[in-house]
């Protein structure tokens, strides 16, 4: 797997055996594993973890599954700032606009709830699939 290649790359690299390294880093991209050795140990150390999750998952084990997923979450977490919603939500935007298409409703669903809900009203939004509202 990838975080075991980028392992035995860095290892290789440590003890300075630059021609194992390389042997490694081909057999890499023979295995269309993507990224470096030391992209792929930061992204491994990613976990993400929730209440709904019977396991944490590595981020890395996410990328073949759900790659679209995986690169927002990536690009989220590098512009973002945290606990910063107006950053988190810019930086959605900036890669639908600059990396892939995201269903975005924003403004357009925004005005609807505006004039269709009174003060006081809730609502609950089902079908979340990358982004927001």
């Amino acid at each position: 797997d990838a975080v075991t290649y980028a392992c035995a790359a860095q290892a290789c690299t440590a003890a300075q055996k630059s021609g194992a390294a390389s042997a490694i880093a081909g057999q890499m991209r023979a295995n269309r594993i993507d990224g470096t050795a030391a992209s792929i140990l930061e992204e491994a150390s990613w976990v993400l973890d929730g209440p709904e999750m019977q396991q944490p998952v590595a981020l890395s084990a996410l990328a073949t599954m759900a790659p679209k997923q995986v690169n927002v979450y990536k690009y989220v977490a590098k512009k973002a700032t945290p606990g910063d919603i107006d950053s988190v939500i810019e930086a959605i935007e900036n890669f639908a606009k600059s990396r892939s298409w995201l269903k975005i409703q924003g403004e357009d669903k925004k005005e609807l709830l505006e004039k269709s809900l009174r003060a006081g009203d809730r609502i609950v939004e089902f079908g979340c699939f990358v982004g927001y509202s």
